[in-house]
């Protein structure tokens, strides 16, 4: 799975860093090396899929790696979320990816 998350991805240079996150379980079945994920900033994606009207609502309800970001869209199968100097977050929930 890291290697998948490598090629298809991480290798593009439009995604740094990437995960995928089994739904059942909450599971981390896979993550690029340099991701570092805190068990806050894990809770609140998780929650996001859960509740995603309050992510939508929220100004800044996400952050990842002490970043924040804004969600533009959410519901329970997807999460796009954007830092607001640069960056676009997109969480797809197959399983549950983070990209």
């Amino acid at each position: 799975m890291n290697q998948l998350l490598q090629e298809a991805l991480i290798s593009t240079h439009h995604v740094q860093h990437a995960a995928i996150i089994k739904r059942r379980d909450g599971a981390i079945k896979a993550k690029s090396p340099l991701l570092e994920l805190s068990e806050s900033d894990y809770n609140k994606i998780l929650l996001a899929f859960d509740n995603p009207r309050e992510v939508r609502t929220n100004e800044a309800a996400i952050t990842l790696m002490d970043v924040a970001y804004r969600a533009v869209r959410a519901d329970n199968l997807s999460l796009y979320a954007k830092n607001v100097s640069e960056t676009v977050m997109d969480c797809n929930n197959v399983e549950r990816s983070i990209a």
